[in-house]
């Protein structure tokens, strides 16, 4: 028989309630230890964290990102591109909700990091915050909110419309 772990017994639902100094430094225990381990025990261990997280209201999710985010910054940058690049993988292979949420989430607690580690995630992850603000990025393809330069010329069989 399996055993049922209920929100508060789940290490990373506790961890989401903890302190931001207590998070950043179980969080920097546990991505330092995953930096070293294969790419399938990576995965899954972030697999399990995403589910955990992502559980939780926005609010909750923020903070737990903005700390995730900022402890980015602060790793060897090699250790850092290989837990983002396994990350970015992981969450393409979750729900739509789930990737849909976090680039909400992801944009707005990366935009209340400072400028330095602002530049840091963009050099681990150009698509975590796109240096144009008013372009998206969804997945690798990117997309710009603006009007075209040109209108769009209408059909010469529409005489009747000015």
């Amino acid at each position: 028989m399996s055993q049922i772990t209920t929100r508060n017994e789940s290490p990373w639902h506790r961890l989401m309630e903890a302190e931001e100094s207590e998070r950043q430094r179980s969080l920097v225990e546990h991505f330092r230890s995953l930096s070293t381990v294969s790419e399938e025990e990576r995965r899954a261990s972030l697999k399990t964290m995403i589910e955990a997280v992502y559980s939780h209201p926005k609010e909750d999710i923020k903070s737990f990102t903005k700390s995730r985010l900022r402890l980015w910054t602060q790793l060897d940058p090699e250790a850092a591109r290989v837990l983002v690049d396994s990350y970015n993988a992981t969450v393409d292979g979750m729900p739509g909700e789930v990737a849909w949420t976090r680039v909400a989430i992801v944009r707005e607690a990366a935009n209340e990091l400072s400028k330095e580690e602002q530049d840091a995630l963009r050099s681990l992850n150009p698509k975590i915050l796109p240096e144009d603000p008013a372009a998206s990025y969804v997945g690798s393809v990117k997309t710009v909110n603006e009007s075209p330069e040109e209108p769009i010329a209408k059909p010469w069989w529409v005489f009747w419309r000015s």
